[in-house]
């Protein structure tokens, strides 16, 4: 596919306008080597940009097409390409430039680079897909771990062929459209004049293979669509949004190819009481004007349901914090707790009795001013002006 009208062929080359076709051409077989998709196989960009610089470098190295472009006559790099541009394309460039430059041991680097995918069949049998699912969990489950059950619907094996995608007793034969190779070539016209393209072949998939007979069960594919129920062991202090993954439980591959993994989102539950913030948990604890003032003993039911003694201390301030160490989350593969914040609320009474009127009428005659310390306090925590 070609890429978008906006990206512009020198800067992908990293080039000027007035470059010389030698400069052109060493650019590209830097670049070319740097990101071959054989050399990152981790990478799935690099195919993409592989792709990018195989159409630059076309581009560019051809003066017709490089004096169209730069004359601003072409308006969109479709008008190179009509008939599409695929990895097999920039595999054709890449072979015209190196040629068949081989190591000792005939291959690229000794890893097979430079096999070009115009040549290189692919496995009858392809791995299977992972498959992703999301699993919600509790603030309670997160703080001891705990072991769920998920249901996947997924592909397996099939039971009459055994994966194969043909009969007990059938075997493999050459495919009759691409003659083994995998690919078929394809002739058309484009801007430019005629116009060859090699593709993978739609019979085989591009392995260059065919089964004798397919099995009726799986319609040759090897795997049939079934429901598993899965136990997943999810640690204690796992972070909302991390995933699991689960080996060998995607989908089965075609043709008896390797599975797939299942990849566990873990999604948090938003608590009404509590407030993850990494390990450590964030709440509040009301407390009466007269505990604010005196102090006390009081329990704290922590999120795990323990109960502690929390010492609060004469007085407390609407907003001042408690901080009990090593009560929080645990971190995953450590000895290691979080904090839980405890954060005070001075609940003032809406309703007053007449006894409690007249007790806070003889405490107001010997109440004293506030400190101007305990005001400037107040302010710079919650930004209360006069």
């Amino acid at each position: 596919m070609a890429v978008s009208s906006n990206i512009d062929p020198y800067e992908i080359l990293g080039v000027p306008k007035d470059a010389s076709i030698d400069e052109i051409k060493s650019a590209y077989r830097k670049l070319a080597m740097k990101y071959h998709p054989d050399r990152n196989p981790d990478d799935p960009n690099a195919e993409e940009k592989f792709k990018r610089l195989s159409e630059a470098y076309e581009i560019l190295s051809n003066p017709k097409k490089r004096d169209i472009y730069d004359r601003g006559g072409v308006s969109n790099f479709n008008d190179f390409f009509q008939q599409g541009y695929d990895v097999s394309d920039a595999m054709s460039i890449f072979e015209q430039i190196f040629g068949g430059l081989t190591t000792a041991n005939g291959m690229w680097g000794g890893g097979g680079f430079g096999q070009n995918m115009r040549t290189q069949k692919q496995s009858y049998a392809q791995q299977g897909e992972s498959l992703r699912i999301a699993v919600d969990i509790s603030l309670e489950e997160i703080y001891k771990g705990v072991e769920k059950t998920v249901t996947v619907s997924h592909f397996e094996t099939c039971s009459v062929c055994g994966g194969k995608g043909y009969p007990h007793g059938e075997k493999l034969r050459k495919c009759p459209q691409c003659g083994g190779t995998g690919r078929v070539r394809e002739v058309g016209r484009s801007f430019f004049g005629t116009v060859q393209r090699i593709s993978t072949c739609p019979t085989c998939g591009g392995s260059g293979s065919i089964p004798t007979k397919i099995c009726t069960k799986c319609k040759g594919t090897g795997r049939i669509r079934a429901s598993e129920k899965i136990k997943v062991k999810i640690p204690a202090g796992i972070d909302n949004g991390q995933i699991l993954r689960v080996a060998g439980k995607g989908n089965v591959g075609i043709h008896g190819g390797r599975p797939g993994d299942l990849l566990i989102i873990i999604r948090e539950i938003a608590h009404k009481k509590f407030v993850r913030k990494g390990n450590d948990i964030y709440t509040s604890y009301p407390i009466k004007i007269t505990t604010a003032a005196l102090g006390g003993k009081r329990k704290f039911k922590n999120v795990d349901g323990t109960e502690i003694e929390i010492e609060i201390p004469a007085g407390t301030q609407f907003g001042d914090i408690l901080r009990l160490k090593g009560k929080g989350l645990p971190s995953p593969g450590t000895s290691r707790h979080g904090n839980v914040i405890i954060q005070f609320i001075v609940l003032v009474p809406d309703k007053l009795t007449r006894k409690q009127k007249e007790l806070l009428k003889k405490f107001a005659e010997d109440e004293k001013q506030p400190k101007k310390s305990a005001i400037e306090n107040v302010i710079r925590k919650y930004g209360i002006h006069n």
